[in-house]
């Protein structure tokens, strides 16, 4: 009676005898006698071929060694049968481990290549391009589209577009109504709400019934109430660093003799993380010296301008991929003619004197690992700027004119307190001296000079 399975193939029965006889069960005799039915079986029915040997060589290998024992009868036999079960073990091993491999890898396994497989990679310089959080390949050799290469999370936010007006007086809003990896966003809507209405609650109805009603009495006490208007707007912007970042703004039009203008605007920094807004002591942990920092752009540049020292860092700014614009009350620093001062340091200005936390949340930017995708517009909309910025380095600069649907190729650079952007082709003569800090300053175009308010734009 055999004793292994007789419809097995012969590489298996081999293997499960050698270890019936390591394991003691059988005697050498027992081992000998069923490895010879085994084996006589092979010569006189050849097997099918085994989808575990990957190679014919072997198997032609292991029946060539069988008929030899079968001729020979002699005492070199059972050494060539050694040879032959060696041999099956080590293809088995080989199999077993590339299978393993390949579970293990899900995307070689569907198919797909991944980016460290390419032989391409230790020449490519792959950088990090922040701002509208997306990644791009340097070298275009690299073939892998920016699409496919793996993306920040960013939560997804569900909008209710609030838009009413009574009277002369208006509200815009985008309402988060949900977000997702987030049960509860009533702590993000009482932040808008605190920010924007200056109410603790989160009934966003009700708030903007109360506005319509004060905006209305504050027009009835004017000389000419017919005159006055005005808007509160919600706006959101993007995600950024894991920050959402909306803004508001307020304007009402006939304060006084019906022709003054109250204008403000204020941005709501939400951090998903800790569910709450960061204020500026999330932000800097060393006032006196960001402080310092203020008071020598004050001291050296703008100096044209009724001009009053800063004595405090102002609680209000703004975050945005090109840095923290702080905004100052108007009649405090300047002149009332120019309204809310709105002034913006880089990170690299300011980062000895950010706190860690936040520090660390912009190590990409701080440690020059990424490129900041930036954008800056005319008030109007009529032009902008887009551009890259690492460090002091300045690539990728477009200018478009929204009035021509012109566009042109620009070089750009940073010196002293300007952006410089030059027109690339010389197909026109065009040239941007911007200050970097209050987004002020001229366009020559041609023959044309003229200057020019910029904003910063999220990408």
């Amino acid at each position: 009676m055999a004793i292994t399975d007789k419809n097995k193939p012969t590489l298996e029965r081999l293997k499960e005898l050698k270890s019936l006889y390591d394991a003691g069960i059988l005697t050498k005799e027992e081992m000998e006698a069923e490895k010879d039915e085994i084996l006589g079986k092979e010569t006189s029915q050849p097997e099918q071929s085994s989808p575990e040997l990957g190679h014919c060589d072997n198997k032609n290998e292991i029946q060539e060694e069988s008929r030899e024992h079968e001729t020979a009868q002699s005492q070199s036999s059972w050494t060539a049968q050694k040879f032959v079960i060696v041999i099956a073990i080590l293809i088995a091993i080989i199999a077993v481990s590339i299978l393993s491999i390949k579970s293990c890898n899900p995307k070689e396994a569907n198919g797909t290549q991944s980016i460290d497989d390419i032989t391409l990679i230790d020449s490519v310089e792959m950088e990090e391009v922040v701002g509208s959080a997306d990644y791009h390949a340097v070298d275009s050799t690299l073939e892998t589209p920016p699409e496919e290469i793996e993306k920040p999370y960013e939560p997804e936010i569900q909008f209710e577009h609030i838009k009413e007006k009574r009277g002369n007086f208006e509200v815009d809003i985008e309402w988060p109504v949900s977000m997702s990896g987030t049960e509860d966003v009533s702590k993000l809507q009482e932040c808008i709400i605190a920010k924007a209405f200056g109410y603790q609650t989160d009934d966003i109805h009700k708030c903007i019934e109360l506005y319509f009603e004060r905006e209305s009495e504050e027009a009835e006490n004017n000389w000419i109430p017919e005159q006055c208007d005005g808007h509160k707007k919600v706006k959101f912007h993007q995600w950024w660093n894991g920050l959402c970042i909306f803004s508001t703004h307020y304007l009402f039009y006939g304060g006084g003799n019906s022709e003054s203008i109250f204008s403000s605007s204020d941005y709501i920094i939400y951090d998903k993380d800790s569910g709450r807004e960061l204020k500026l002591d999330d932000i800097i942990s060393n006032k006196p010296a960001t402080l310092n920092i203020i008071k020598d752009y004050l001291s050296r540049y703008n100096t044209d301008r009724t001009y009053c020292e800063a004595d405090e860092v102002p609680e209000r700014f703004q975050l945005s991929p090109l840095g923290i614009t702080f905004i100052f009350p108007q009649y405090t620093i300047w002149g009332g003619s120019f309204g809310e001062p709105h002034i913006l340091f880089d990170y690299y200005e300011l980062k000895d004197a950010l706190s860690d936390s936040f520090a660390e949340k912009i190590s990409n930017i701080l440690h020059q690992k990424a490129w900041i995708k930036c954008s800056i517009s005319e008030l109007d909309d009529a032009r902008r700027l887009d551009f890259e910025r690492k460090g002091n380095k300045i690539r990728n600069c477009i200018y478009s004119n929204l009035n021509t649907d012109e566009k042109i190729e620009m070089t750009g650079e940073i010196v002293s307190n300007n952006y410089i952007f030059e027109a690339k082709d010389g197909s026109k003569a065009l040239k941007i001296m911007i200050d970097r800090h209050v987004l002020e300053g001229t366009i020559i175009e041609g023959s044309k000079e003229f200057g020019v308010q910029l904003e910063i734009e999220f990408p």
